[in-house]
Order: C-alpha cells, then structure tokens, then sequence
C-alpha cells in the first residue's frame, strides 16, 4: 500500500480516524511538527477540507472515506438481505401451514368417502329365524293355605307362643314448622344475589363480585349469628363460595329461636346481609352505583311469584319491606 512521507499507510489513517476521532490535519500536523528542528515555528494545522493537504494525503483521506462507504454499502446490503430471507421464512411457514391444513382435510374427506363406500358394500344380514315356541310348563300344585297348616305345639312345660299382632297403620308425618316460608325467603334471597351479580360483574368483575357476597355472609354472622351460624356450609360440610346460603342450614337456625320472635330475628338477620352488601357496593362504587343497584332489586319484586318454590304476596311484602327496605 502506498505510503506518504511520514510512514503512514491508509490502515494507519483508519485507525486514528476510527478510534481517536482526529482528522488526517492532525496526523500531519503532528507528523510535521515532529519533523521540523525545535527552533523553527510551528505550521498551522491543515484544515480537514483537504486545501492544505499533500497529493499524497488526499489520497489516504479519499481511500478512508471509500472504504467507510464500502463498509456502509456491505451492511446496508447484509440487513436487505437478512430482511428478504425472514421474509422468505414466514411465507415458506405459512405455505407450510397451509399445505398441512390441506393435507389433513383431504385426510378426512378421504375416510368419510371409504366409510361411506363401506356402508353401502355392507352385506345385508340375514332375518333371524323366530325362536321356537316353549311349551307352557306343567301345572304346579297349589300351595296350601296358611290357615291349613298346622301350628306347631309348643315344647313342653311352655305356654303356647301367641300370635304376633299386625303393625298399626303409619300415619302421614306432619309438615316441619316453618319450613314453607324459609324456602320463600331463601328464594328471594337468593333471586337479589343473582341480581347483583348481574349489576356487578361488568363492573368488577366475577372475582371481586364473589369475593364481596362471601365475605358479607362471614361478617353478617355477628350480627345475627343465630340465624346466620354456618349460613354458607352445606348440611354435608362442604363450603358454598358464591355468597348463596344453605336453605337447609337457615331452617335449622330458625327452628332453634323462640317461636313468638322467630320471624322477626329471622327477618332481622336476613336484614343484616342484604344492608351489609348494598354498602358495601355504596362503599366500592359510590352512591350512584348504589342506587341503581337497588333499583334493580325493586324492579324484580314482580316475578317472586314465579318462583320455584311457592311465595305467598304476604311473604314478599314482609321480604321488601323489612329485609330490602
């Protein structure tokens, strides 16, 4: 490679040009204040325009910047390519898919035709033939009469043993007291917390609605904690965890208050939930929210009839007035 007068070859120039950022003006620059003796003034700088530089220096500052531009050229032509072959890849893939998905449905048509051809080449069976007809059995000698049997005598030295007397009659068993009106409010109970879900999961959604009609059933207990002990266990101990109660397990609860207050504390626990939640969404959601929940509560009073227990309207009043009110 061709050299200038100071030694230095065009690798030498990239280097200093790559690496120190200085221009070829330096490196002669530097190059001839080396040379020159100590006492001779030092020469301006060229200037990186190359009007004072040597033949030679051209040269080297040219080949430089050709080869930096044959270096932008090759990886502006390497990424065109790396770009063209990923393009290439994803269409191979998609052919692929394509070519598979096809394959597998002539697959398919293929074994419902030989299915179906084999259908049609089935031989018929032939009828089977009637089974023969048995002769009837020969008559049986008729058994005797219990009255004709003798009674056997008792052993001897005992008194004969008596005859047991026929059971009595079992009487149908009386209907469980208050029963009917627990299934009622438990229905309606149960249609409000459909409702709020309904209202609520848009909003929150399925995971905190849950989260919030379990939690108020575990909070609401002590407020009533008669009425609402074990409200959302089953009677065969398994959990419930969407926020419904054991109807079975509410009976058993009410069964055990006094009788003259049992409607009223049973009325008042059911109370306690149903506030608790209705504030609970007041709370999260604000009072707007709130109240177009309740609004929705009230709107579906005129299907508690439909219900698939029976509700009597006296039940229904007592539910939205003293529980919703």
């Amino acid at each position: 490679m061709a050299r200038n007068n100071d030694g230095f070859n065009l690798d030498d120039m990239m280097e200093i040009f790559g690496d120190s950022g200085g221009g070829p003006s330096a490196a002669a620059a530097h190059s001839a204040s080396a040379s020159a003796p100590p006492s001779a003034p030092k020469a301006p700088a060229p200037s990186a325009s190359g009007e004072d530089l040597s033949s030679d220096e051209q040269a080297l500052l040219g080949a430089y910047e050709k080869r930096k531009q044959d270096k932008r050229e090759q990886e502006e032509a390497r990424r065109i390519q790396e770009q063209q072959e990923a393009h290439e890849r994803e269409e191979q893939r998609i052919i692929d898919e394509f070519e598979r998905a096809k394959a597998a449905k002539s697959a398919a048509a293929a074994a419902a035709s030989a299915t179906a051809a084999a259908a049609a080449a089935a031989v018929p069976l032939a009828p089977l033939a009637p089974p023969p007809i048995l002769a009837p059995p020969p008559a049986l000698a008729p058994i005797p009469a219990l009255a004709s049997i003798p009674a056997l005598a008792p052993p001897p030295g005992h008194a004969p043993i008596p005859a047991p007397e026929p059971a009595p009659p079992l009487e149908p068993q009386a209907p469980v007291e208050f029963a009917p009106e627990n299934e009622a409010f438990c229905a309606m109970l149960d249609e409000t917390r459909a409702e709020m879900i309904a209202f609520l999961v848009p909003l929150i959604g399925i995971r905190a609605t849950n989260n919030m009609l379990n939690k108020s059933v575990e909070k609401a207990r002590s407020k009533a904690p008669v009425v609402l002990k074990d409200a959302n266990w089953r009677m065969d101990g398994t959990l419930r965890e969407d926020g419904s109660v054991d109807p079975e397990r509410l009976l058993k609860n009410a069964l055990s208050l006094p009788e003259a207050t049992r409607m009223d504390e049973y009325l008042a626990g059911l109370r306690e939930l149903v506030g608790l939640r209705i504030r609970a969404v007041e709370a999260g959601l604000g009072a707007g929210p709130c109240a177009d929940m309740k609004a929705r509560l009230v709107a579906i009073r005129g299907g508690m009839q439909n219900l698939s227990v029976p509700v009597q309207e006296e039940w229904i009043e007592a539910f939205y007035s003293r529980v919703l009110a």
